[in-house]
């Protein structure tokens, strides 16, 4: 039976949270939605509890591994097995809200979207919670894409997003990228597709160390390759594609920031120097500008 909605949790080595994500979206009591475990070769106990969880919500909830692939893979495979109208990525970290589900079905049935945007709460290691609005959705491509890449004033949020699963026709996640991944399809989608922003929380994010989100090794990968990814022709308008220049700079800055914190002053001081090249206006930015005379007293010492 098609359903409204799929809720598809990628999966690696959170075998110990997998059953809070799990429960919060099977503790919805209709059955016009599907939740689908995707284990990305964990090595702990991830599969096993996604099994005995497909056990316990026969009707609900399906589980399925493969090789460690990275998330954007397993996303990738997650949409090759449902059958929702609508799309929902949910980490194995993170958990809906309560209702979350009844929320998005009433503004789905209300409004004719391609996209549902909603907002989150961040909640940090000690149990603190700060909301996150998803922001105000500006009416044109470039402006939305201003909003959410340069300005931060637009918030997306895997969990907080319902995509239309026709959006992946066109593209889907980029496999090459460990981290970032979702740069690319959020700005593909806002410039792109029917879009709506609902200012109510969808899904509790759970903040830590260990989480992708904070992993060096895989930013220093992507690096500034995400650019391209983010800014492709072929996939944006064209005055979006105007944007590209700044993205670059601040990609630059962001990576400067990522490497001082790893205390790799090397590349804080290549990632600096690059975003000083392509405008010499970045000097001005203190809290970068900062960094990079810190890390070259340091390399200098």
């Amino acid at each position: 039976m098609p359903k409204k909605i799929s809720v598809i949790i990628p999966c690696y080595n959170y075998g110990h949270l997998l059953q809070r994500a799990v429960e919060s979206v099977a503790a919805d009591a209709l059955d016009d939605y599907e939740v689908l475990i995707i284990d990305d070769g964990s090595t702990d106990n991830s599969f096993a509890v996604a099994s005995d969880l497909a056990s316990k919500h026969p009707e609900k909830v399906s589980c399925f591994t493969y090789d460690n692939a990275g998330l954007a893979a397993t996303r990738n495979r997650g949409i090759d097995h449902s059958i929702g109208e609508y799309l929902i990525f949910l980490d194995a970290d993170d958990e809906l809200c309560d209702n979350a589900l009844e929320l998005l079905r009433r503004e789905l049935r209300e409004n004719d979207v391609d996209v549902l945007i909603g907002g989150h709460h961040a909640v940090n290691q000690s149990g603190d919670t700060r909301y996150h609005s998803p922001g105000f959705l500006l009416e044109s491509p470039v402006a939305r894409v201003k909003s959410y890449l340069l300005d931060k004033h637009l918030v997306l949020s895997n969990g907080a997003v319902a995509m239309s699963r026709k959006v992946f026709t066109g593209y889907r996640y980029p496999e090459e990228f460990r981290c970032s991944e979702d740069l690319s399809v959020f700005t593909y989608l806002i410039s792109n597709f029917i879009c709506k922003a609902l200012d109510e929380p969808v899904c509790l994010v759970h903040k830590h160390d260990d989480s992708l989100r904070h992993n060096a090794q895989y930013s220093s990968e992507v690096g500034l390759r995400i650019v391209g990814e983010v800014f492709n022709a072929d996939r944006l308008p064209t005055d979006v594609m105007g944007l590209q220049d700044a993205f670059y700079i601040q990609r630059c800055l962001s990576m400067c920031r990522t490497a001082f914190r790893a205390r790799d002053y090397h590349a804080c001081r290549r990632y600096f120097g690059k975003a000083v090249i392509a405008d010499w206006r970045v000097l001005f930015k203190l809290s970068y500008s900062g960094k990079f005379f810190r890390a070259l007293l340091r390399w200098k010492g």
